[in-house]
């Protein structure tokens, strides 16, 4: 019941932020340390658990406006899930990863809109 209730406020949530009713509260900061540090607060959940928790980014750090307690939020239910429903024994993996160029077109399964220099969060548990 308290998950569904919160999958409930989550939505409302989205709802209020695209209809321009709900602010982010936007700072400027290193998103790649700011995931790297709320993936690493899932260790000990994930070790209680015999899961391995990866984090790796193509980046040494990216400076772009976020907000903190919205992507909080947004990886800790990732996260939570991921190691929720991965096998014990499993790995769980956070990467963020991205390119620095133009879209050239031709490969991946995206539509290409991705802007140049941008980073996808790609969040995998137990590739194999």
């Amino acid at each position: 019941m308290v998950n569904w209730a919160i999958s409930t406020a989550q939505m409302l949530d989205l709802s209020k932020l695209e209809s321009g009713q709900m602010r982010l509260k936007l700072v400027n900061g290193d998103i790649v340390g700011y995931l790297h540090y709320l993936t690493e607060s899932f260790h000990s959940y994930a070790d209680s658990k015999d899961i391995r928790l990866h984090f790796s980014s193509d980046y040494k750090e990216l400076q772009m406006d976020y907000d903190p307690e919205k992507l909080q939020n947004i990886i800790s239910n990732l996260v939570s899930n991921a190691i929720k429903f991965t096998p014990e024994g499993g790995d769980v993996y956070v990467q963020v990863s991205g390119f620095r160029g133009q879209v050239s077109g031709g490969q991946g399964s995206g539509s290409g809109d991705q802007m140049p220099g941008s980073a996808d969060l790609v969040l995998v548990k137990d590739p194999q």
